[in-house]
């Protein structure tokens, strides 16, 4: 803590990024890890508040692998912010049991209607439309 105001950790486990927080002196703070992305949700959700003026209600889903950092950090973002919020994957995709019941409490603690929970929805596949600067790509993420 001698050298820096604060450290954003980007790295691998969770459990890195929290031993260098209770040790170093300076808040520490989860710039990426295996487990979550929660800069990233912070960004992404600035950038709904600025375009529609609050985050209570709004309706998203995410599309994909629902145990990657990205929906792990969605998943509980959108219940601390009263979120409808949606994972579409493959049933062995779904977010750690663990997580997915850990947002609906906090999707309750912070008065989200029954109806506003986060949810969970089996697909057979999914077709995403990816581009790139350099090119399109279909990308074909399929439940075999």
């Amino acid at each position: 803590g001698r050298f820096y105001d604060g450290i954003e950790y980007r790295g691998y486990g969770q459990d890195l990024v929290e031993t260098l927080a209770e040790h170093s002196g300076v808040p520490v703070w989860n710039g990426l890890t295996t487990e979550f992305h929660p800069t990233q949700i912070l960004a992404d959700f600035l950038t709904i508040l600025e375009k529609k003026g609050t985050l209570k209600g709004i309706k998203f889903a995410y599309l994909g692998d629902g145990k990657n950092n990205m929906a792990s950090s969605l998943m509980i973002g959108a219940a601390k912010f009263g979120m409808d919020f949606t994972i579409v994957a493959p049933k062995e995709y779904f977010p750690d049991k663990e997580l997915a019941e850990t947002a609906l409490k906090l999707a309750e603690e912070n008065g989200v209607p029954s109806s506003h929970k986060v949810r969970q929805i089996q697909a057979l596949g999914l077709i995403l439309f990816y581009w790139k600067a350099l090119g399109n790509y279909l990308i074909i993420f399929q439940n075999t």
